[in-house]
């Protein structure tokens, strides 16, 4: 027993002096830490700054790509056709198998408008998804025909069928009336 009280003394003695110098080795670690932080936030800064210094000098540049993209989204309106829209739509019409019950065309040539607006009114009885249909098949037609306005009533709630009126309008380009 008394062979290893050295050894339990130079344990006792090696803990109270690691113990007393344990402050130290904790601000030593705190120092690395901190050190390592602040490196790691130099370099994040200084990948910042270059980012920001090439964003800056891409601001100028147009890339010739998109630049002939926007410069030809001008559309390019078809030459009018009288008989053109109206075979469209009693095509489509017929295809649906809807009644169409009246149809009124009408040309409108503005004096400041560099388009001529095609305008279509008409009246059709029928069920919602048979008139739906015949909306959706003339969106996809080559007349390119656009959907101005629907207005539907029915005569009694017992009705199946709606009476509506639809208005469509074309655009062409001025000064090739045919």
């Amino acid at each position: 027993m008394f062979a290893q009280l050295p050894s339990l003394v130079r344990f006792r003695f090696s803990l109270a002096w690691s113990r007393s110098r344990l402050p130290l080795l904790v601000l030593i670690a705190a120092m690395f830490a901190g050190l390592g932080t602040l490196l790691w936030a130099l370099d994040r800064s200084v990948k910042l700054d270059q980012l920001n210094a090439e964003l800056a000098s891409n601001r100028g540049q147009v890339n010739p790509a998109t630049t002939a993209v926007l410069v030809s989204a001008k559309p390019v309106l078809p030459q009018f056709v009288n008989t053109q829209v109206a075979q469209i739509l009693h095509q489509t019409a017929d295809e649906v198998h809807l009644g169409l019950d009246e149809v009124s065309f009408s040309l409108e040539e503005g004096a400041t408008t560099p388009y001529l607006r095609y305008r279509v009114t008409m009246s059709v009885s029928a069920s919602y998804p048979l008139i739906r249909r015949f909306v959706d098949k003339l969106k996809l037609s080559p007349a390119e025909l656009s959907l101005d306005s629907i207005t539907c009533a029915r005569e009694n709630i017992a009705s199946p069928g709606l009476g509506c009126e639809l208005a469509f309008s074309a655009f062409y380009r001025k000064g090739t009336n045919g």
